[in-house]
């Protein structure tokens, strides 16, 4: 197992014996099948990233070849995968039939022997499963194969009798043994064979693995695969409730490389070295076999290095090697730390450095440099049992006292402590252990133990058990899932007990055999390298957090980006209510725009996303500290002055925080991934080579989340390592109860709570304190008659601002109710209280209102930092009386944001109260005494208003009836005009002695109805007034030609013909009286002179226009219709008078005859 795995200079190394016993398995079950072609199992070779599945896999190609004389073909999933789709591609389902996956495959081995059977090899080399391909000729690709070489043990070295050449080659391909084909990184693209293989219920592979051991004449298959899928294989492989287990073992057999723990290395390939030694190199490999055969060949012992200075010891080139194919940034030692430590203690740690165990030393030149650095070392006067002694107490701490009680209540049910968790203790501290098993644990000086014991060995014992069961267990298990998460678990508990020195009593034992060092009492101590030493400077293989934009450094396109003109997307992830900003460390100019963008989207729906959404948090998290982040801090924080902290951030449901403050687990390698996914997005973006974002509100948004997806496989990453540390550090962002942002929610829910608790009560007791107030929920709602919700709102104003119901409100709501019968306005908030609601909430459940009068105390503690608390979120203030109404009115057509924080302080039930305080908190903005003033001034220029149109009301009315001849008309109109300044005059004495605003606002409703009420009267006035100009002026027209009659009846002799002709005088005013005023009254229109308009009548509060002018239009045509009477009457008593007067001129000239003759 090479270190990095050339299938040209392949190795394999006997670690242990179990390393042997596998490679002789694998060599047997490749003999059986292909060479004796017996039915055998296909195998799954399964083992965590860089233990050695793809050199695994080139040792069993150079054997088949060159041992078995046997075809071996080697191709990625992914390869084949996508040769697989193509032939899917063309069927008409689109997919691949499972039964037919194997001869599928087979024709495409066989079509590859063909090529490799011809004499011209030239062009067929891209046509060939061969491992590491890249161009050229078969000839060229099969120069410079060395011989594999079989390591058995540090001493003993065997070869393969040949190399892979064309002779080899050719022998196999005619030597009609079965083929074998080795199937690479079968984890990484397994989800994409399933979406193309129709199952039939049977599976993706497990027909084919059937097939492979029922028929010999097809090919062999070994697959390499890591933890990630081996639980999707194993369903394949039939390991279900569905099939016995001797079914599935005929299916497919698993193979898994061996963990290489320091035991093994000390009894087997190390034999004989020293312990520390065999620690060291453990430690450097990462595990992995090709790093230890490298490392045990480059590296000195500790006595062959005895003499050298720790500068000789740690400028060693090795120690700067990456450990990863490609040049990634870890490296086999991170020496920078060492420049941190005091130059006195090189002397010892030149010693320690390749010995991992612990060492006696004469201290007493160094205990008072040791004692700043106790994180860095371990100190103790005797050594420790690792076995016998540490173990136990971290079972009894971490089992007994913890995850068993956790158990008990059914959670991490799935964990056992022995088997998922203790091992990988047992290899982590045995990598620190001498020969005996023994370690120094304690610590010199006894400062501050719980700080030194956390951070220098419990913290990092947890954290690199984290890093191994990631890199070697399938964590789609679900108790691998439980035990990586309970992992976390006991870091953040371990952190909340470092901040209360609580760490003592959660794990006790281990605490107590902590050693704490005395300096005054020791001169020799056992001094060691300590895990948090081991940790930081000797990385886990699982890459640098530091990602690249593809093969480009993310520094270096940020510096010749044009981001900073243009709109930068913004970074967010939501966790469940809350709402995450990143905040990058970019450079100032783009920092800039990027800050400007961010505040314009928050501060444009700050008050309906933030302020009025007490469900919901948000955290603005920045990565760096920048003078452009405390501007953004102020502006999007605080408001129109930077003395007025915006609500929300007061109560903690925004804030801006440093993700360095958060205490979470592996914090600078999450602060590093995070800021590198953070930039991939914006370039990505800038670049159009991601596609992720959404607009809104016209502002991009990319999620993390979705960033990641992108990311984290190919074609944008080609190489399986990085892969591997996106997806690591992914599932520390996302992955269990303990992942980086449920710890950022968390914490920032308990940031609110506490503020919440402190401002008004704690959960448990805001709902028993609320309920005492439910009694205003009996109150509101009636079982017979259901009250509007808007002036239930002004009632239950009413009820916390007033101790005692004001008898002459209750006199005023009543009149308004059944004699005013004013009717609430839906359009107009001012006019739309509903007063017999009013009346009867306020009078009617006499039970809860005396319970209220006695119970109710707005200064009493709940109920005044409720209060209080409320009036935190006002923003703004009311600019008059009348946006009282809006505001209360608005408040309960739709649920009203204060509602989510009554949910968030702990109740879904009673939110009455709140809602009436905080109405109460906003109407208070108002000049109460103002207020009232204004509303007084008001009534009382209503009330003379109204006084006066009543008295132009009654003249205007007596002079209609005087024209309608006495008829009475509209009578009843001023008598309702002073029942309503009877109502004005009681309104002015409540305003008198109000001192509420409830009460304000209710006359005030009622004034604009008594305002509303001279409206229509003012109008009626009108209206009267345009019947009577009418009426008068068409008596003047009937006039006109009853004047001329009046006239005529003053001459005798005219009056004494017409008596003659009409039995009823003509005259005074008959023609009005008898002939229009009978006419008038025989239309249908007089029926308005007999209405009852009622100035509260919602219907009738005057004359309806339509009316009116066919009132005006029927005097109109009345006298039309009767002109032409008129007229001939006129002409008719013209004739009779002409003839009077015809007869008094004879009759004198008679007279003057007789008087002539006299003479």
């Amino acid at each position: 197992m090479a270190y990095i795995p050339l299938i040209k200079t392949t190795q394999w190394i006997d670690l242990s014996l179990e390393h042997k016993k596998l490679r002789q398995n694998f060599e047997d079950d490749l003999s059986k099948a292909c060479v004796a072609k017996e039915p055998t199992q296909p195998i799954m070779l399964q083992g965590a990233f860089g233990i050695g599945k793809t050199n695994t896999l080139y040792y069993l190609f150079h054997y088949g070849w060159c041992v078995l004389k046997t075809p071996v073909f080697f191709v990625s999933l992914d390869e084949l995968t996508q040769t697989i789709k193509e032939y899917a591609e063309q069927q008409s389902t689109g997919k691949i039939q499972n039964s037919d996956l194997g001869n599928f495959i087979n024709e495409i081995l066989n079509e590859q022997i063909e090529s490799l059977k011809e004499s011209d090899w030239d062009n067929i080399i891209d046509k060939i499963y061969f491992p590491e391909v890249k161009g050229g000729n078969l000839n060229g690709y099969l120069a410079d194969f060395k011989m594999v070489e079989v390591i058995e043990d540090s001493e003993n070295t065997t070869s393969f009798a040949s190399v892979f050449s064309e002779s080899v080659i050719r022998d196999a391909i005619l030597s009609g043994n079965r083929p074998i084909l080795l199937i690479d990184e079968f984890e990484s693209k397994f989800y994409e064979l399933k979406k193309i293989v129709e199952t039939s219920g049977g599976g993706v592979l497990r027909e084919l693995f059937d097939q492979i051991v029922q028929d010999i004449d097809l090919f062999y298959l070994v697959i390499g695969n890591g933890p990630a899928s081996g639980y999707e294989i194993a369903k394949e492989r039939g390991d279900d409730t569905s099939e016995s287990e001797t079914a599935a073992n005929r299916r497919l057999k698993t193979k898994s490389i061996p963990f290489p723990t320091v035991n093994l290395l000390q009894r087997s390939f190390l034999k004989g070295k020293q312990k520390g030694y065999i620690n060291f190199i453990w430690w450097l490999s990462r595990c992995r076999p090709g790093h230890i055969l490298k490392l045990k060949d480059i590296l000195e012992t500790p006595d062959e290095i005895n003499g050298l200075s720790f500068s000789e010891i740690i400028t060693k080139p090795i120690f700067k090697e990456p450990i990863d194919e490609g040049g990634e940034a870890v490296t086999y030692l991170k020496t920078d730390i060492f420049n941190d430590i005091d130059g006195r203690l090189y002397p010892l740690l030149s010693k320690m450095l390749f010995d991992f165990s612990p060492i006696e030393f004469e201290i007493k030149d160094f205990k008072l440099i040791l004692k700043d650095y106790t994180e860095h070392f371990y100190c103790s006067a005797k050594k420790c049992n690792v076995e016998n002694d540490l173990l136990p107490v971290l079972k009894n701490d971490l089992y007994a006292s913890f995850l068993k009680k956790l158990q008990e209540e059914e959670k991490y049910t799935s964990i056992n402590y022995i088997e998922h968790i203790q091992p990988y203790f047992s290899y982590i501290l045995s990598g620190i252990s001498d020969e005996n098993g023994d370690m120094a644990f304690g610590m010199i000086n006894d400062r501050n133990p719980d700080k030194v014991l956390s951070d220098s060995f419990i913290i990092p014992l947890i954290e690199l058990t984290y890093d191994f069961i990631s890199l070697y267990q399938d964590d789609s298990l679900k108790e691998i899932k439980e035990t990586l998460d309970f992992l976390l678990l006991i870091i953040s508990k371990i952190n909340e007990s470092n901040e209360k020195e609580g760490l003592e009593k959660f794990i006790p034992n281990v605490y107590d055999l902590f050693e704490k060092c005395r300096l005054p009492r020791i001169e020799k101590a056992y001094l060691q390298i300590s895990l948090s030493l081991i940790r930081e400077t000797i990385e886990q293989p699982i890459g640098s957090p530091q990602l690249k934009y593809k093969n480009e450094t993310i520094a270096s396109i940020l510096s010749d980006s044009e981001l900073h003109k243009r709109k930068i997307p913004l970074i967010f992830q939501k966790t469940e209510k809350l709402d995450i900003y990143f905040i990058p460390d970019l450079p100032d100019e783009i920092l800039k725009n990027y800050c400007a963008n961010l505040e314009k989207y928050l501060c444009d729906s700050f008050i309906e996303k933030i302020h009025e959404k007490g469900d919901r948090l948000t955290r603005v998290i920045y990565l760096a500290d920048n003078e452009i982040i405390e501007d953004f801090k102020q502006d999007l924080l605080y408001y129109e002055d930077e003395n007025k902290p915006e609500p929300a951030f007061v109560l903690k449901k925004i804030e801006m925080v440093k993700l360095d403050d958060y205490q979470l687990n592996f914090a600078t390698q999450v602060h590093d991934y995070i800021d590198s996914i953070s930039k991939i997005g914006i370039i990505g973006t800038e670049n159009g080579d991601l596609s992720l974002a959404s607009n809104q509100d016209n502002t991009l948004i990319i999620n993390i989340e979705d960033i990641i997806e992108i990311i984290g496989k190919r074609p944008w990453t080609e190489k399986k390592e990085t892969i591997r540390t996106i997806e690591h550090y992914r599932k520390l962002l996302f992955d269990g109860y303990n992942s980086i942002f449920l710890i950022i929610l968390h914490t920032s829910c308990k940031e609110y709570k506490d503020v919440l608790a402190e401002k008004v009560c704690n959960e448990n007791d805001y709902r028993q304190n609320i309920s005492d107030y439910r009694y205003f929920e009996k109150i509101l709602k009636d079982e017979t008659e259901a009250y509007d919700k808007y002036s239930g709102q002004i009632a239950l104003l009413y009820l916390i601002e007033n101790s005692k119901i004001d008898d002459n409100l209750k006199k005023l709501l009543d009149i308004a109710a059944r004699e005013y019968h004013f009717v609430p306005d839906e359009k107009n908030a001012q006019k739309g209280i509903n007063f017999a609601h009013i009346l009867k909430i306020l009078t009617k459940d006499k039970e809860n209102l005396e319970r209220h009068t006695e119970v109710f105390d707005l200064s009493s503690e709940f109920v005044g930092n409720l209060y209080k608390f409320v009036q935190s979120f006002l923003r703004d203030s009311i600019a008059n009386i009348a946006d009282s109404y809006d505001f209360i009115k608005k408040t309960t057509t739709n649920t009203h944001f204060i509602e989510t924080y009554h949910q968030a302080l702990g109740s879904s039930l009673h939110s009455e109260l709140i809602q009436a305080l905080y109405n109460l908190s906003y109407i208070n903005t108002l000049d109460k005494e103002s207020e009232i003033t204004n509303v007084k001034d008001k009534i009382t220029q209503i009330g003379d208003s109204l006084t006066e149109i009543r008295t132009k009301i009654i003249e205007k009315l007596n002079e209609i009836k005087d024209i309608l001849n006495g008829n009475e008309t509209f009578s009843s109109y001023p008598q309702k005009l002073q029942q309503a300044l009877t109502g004005i005059v009681k309104a002015k004495q409540i305003l008198d002695n109000a001192s509420s605003f409830s009460t304000l606002l209710i006359v005030n409703s009622i004034c604009e109805h008594f305002d509303e009420i001279l409206d229509n009267s003012q109008l009626f006035f009108k209206q009267i007034n345009t019947i009577y100009s009418s009426l008068q002026s068409q008596k003047g027209n009937v006039d006109r030609y009853q004047d001329e009659i009046d006239e005529m009846y003053q001459h005798p002799l005219t009056e004494t013909l017409l008596n003659f002709e009409y039995q009823t005088k003509r005259s005074d005013n008959y023609l009005w009286k008898r002939f229009f005023l009978l006419n008038l009254k025989n239309e249908s229109e007089y029926g308005l002179f007999e209405v009852k308009f009622n100035p509260f009548d919602f219907e009738k509060p005057y004359i309806y226009d339509d009316k009116l002018k066919r009132m005006v239009q029927k005097l109109v045509d009345i006298f039309q219709k009767l002109k032409p009477d008129f007229e001939v009457l006129l002409e008719n008593i013209c004739n009779i008078h002409n003839e009077a007067e015809e007869t008094i001129k004879l009759r004198e000239y008679v007279t003057e005859l007789l008087n002539i003759s006299e003479e």
